[in-house]
């Protein structure tokens, strides 16, 4: 069974970073805008780790922390807190609310990536020989899907560099981005979505 993984935060950008970060690897990513609707969402899934930024309006990240605890289900689920804060009275209240790690923003995707993996297992995904520009696809589909609020230059913004698409190991590497037109490099497959 491959882990969930809930993002809480109330960034776009965050939460498409981490969905990015985590669909290299075999997991499910789930997200949430602020504390109430990841308290809602982990209530309902379940997830394996949940990654939750201090600082978000409606409901904080401290405080769904201090809820989920509450919920016999939650006492143990690993959770790492993202925060801006470094200050030494929020890195003890989170401490104490039996957090797995902490990390302060800005951060690397390698310095949370190695965090997270700390504390769940993510294998690679695999993709088969040929598969690449359907997979390529389907991930531009599901980016496209999630975020239509989001302007195509925006989109384009969030779209990292990745590594060469190839039968060991998922990736893409993004040669250019045109209005919405996606050119996936070594691929030599644009994309309209």
């Amino acid at each position: 069974m491959h882990p969930k993984i809930l993002t809480v935060d109330d960034s776009k950008t965050i939460r498409m970073l981490l969905a990015r970060l985590f669909g290299k690897y075999q997991c499910q990513v789930l997200e949430a805008a602020d504390g109430s609707e990841g308290f809602s969402v982990a209530l309902r899934e379940k997830p394996d780790l949940i990654i939750i930024d201090s600082n978000m309006p409606v409901m904080d990240g401290i405080t769904m922390l201090r809820k989920l605890r509450e919920q016999a289900d939650f006492k143990n689920t690993e959770v790492i807190m993202l925060t801006g804060d470094t200050g030494a009275q929020i890195l003890a209240s989170v401490a104490r609310l039996g957090v797995s790690d902490c990390v302060i923003k800005p951060f690397s995707e390698d310095e949370l990536l190695a965090k997270v993996m700390r504390v769940v297992k993510l294998e690679p995904r695999s993709v088969e020989k040929g598969q690449e520009a359907s997979s390529i696809q389907a991930l531009l589909n599901d980016l496209h899907a999630r975020y239509k609020g989001v302007n195509d230059g925006e989109l384009a913004s969030y779209i990292p560099e990745l590594t060469k698409a190839n039968p060991d190991h998922f990736g893409m590497c993004l040669a250019s981005v045109e209005g919405t037109m996606f050119q996936v490099g070594d691929c030599n497959v644009e994309f309209t979505i």
